[in-house]
C-alpha cells in the first residue's frame, strides 16, 4: 500500500545536515515535508560524543540546528544521538517523537543512503527521491581545499581548534 502523507499530522525528517548551508536537495526534502505536514520535527544525528568534528561530522549540533532554523523556524530540530544498535537507536527516536506533541501517527521521511535501511520502530516510513543530486561529502571536501580570506573564516577555524578534545600522541620506545 501506497502511503498517503495527508494521512499523518507529523512529518518527521532525520537527517545530518553536514554543510555550510543547506543545499538544493536538503532544501526540497524539507519543503515537501512541509507541504504535507503541519508539524515536522528535523532529527539531527549527533555522534556519541558531539566534539572534535571529523570529516564525516564537522559540524557540532547546535552549528547545524541554528542553520536549519534560520531557514525554516517553524519546525521543530532535535538532536539524535548515535547508539550501539539500530534496535536502540530506533526504539529512541520512537521516544523523542512524542516529546513534542504527542503520540500522534507520524511519517519518517528518508532519502539516498538515509537511515530508512536501519530503522526497524514503530512508526511508518516513506523515502523521497530527487532529480537533484548533491553530495554533502563532496561539498566538505571543495571547502577544505579553499581558504577565503574572511574574518568569518579564521575565527571559525579559531573556534574548532578550541573546541576539540585535546590530541593525544602515543609513543612507544624501545631499548
Amino acid at each position: 500500500t501506497e502511503v498517503q502523507p495527508e494521512d499523518y499530522p507529523i512529518g518527521v525528517v532525520v537527517a545530518r545536515f553536514q554543510t555550510d548551508e543547506l543545499h538544493s536537495g536538503q532544501k526540497a526534502l524539507i519543503e515537501s515535508v512541509m507541504e504535507h505536514h503541519k508539524k515536522v520535527i528535523i532529527f539531527l544525528g549527533v555522534r556519541a560524543v558531539d566534539k572534535g568534528g571529523s570529516r564525516r561530522n564537522p559540524l557540532p549540533y547546535a552549528a547545524r540546528e541554528k542553520m536549519v532554523k534560520t531557514a525554516y523556524p517553524n519546525v521543530v530540530v532535535m538532536p539524535i544521538q548515535d547508539r550501539r544498535s539500530n534496535e536502540e537507536w530506533s526504539a529512541e527516536l520512537d521516544r523523542l517523537i512524542k516529546q513534542p506533541f504527542g503520540s500522534n501517527k507520524t511519517l519518517l521521511y528518508g532519502s539516498r543512503n538515509s537511515f530508512l535501511d536501519h530503522y526497524c520502530g514503530n512508526n511508518d516510513t516513506t523515502e523521497l527521491t530527487s532529480d537533484i543530486f548533491y553530495s554533502s561529502t563532496m561539498v566538505r571536501k571543495d571547502i577544505s581545499e579553499h581558504i577565503p580570506d574572511s574574518k568569518e573564516w579564521r575565527a571559525g577555524v579559531i573556534h574548532a581548534i578550541y573546541d576539540r578534545y585535546p590530541v593525544v600522541l602515543q609513543c612507544v620506545d624501545i631499548i
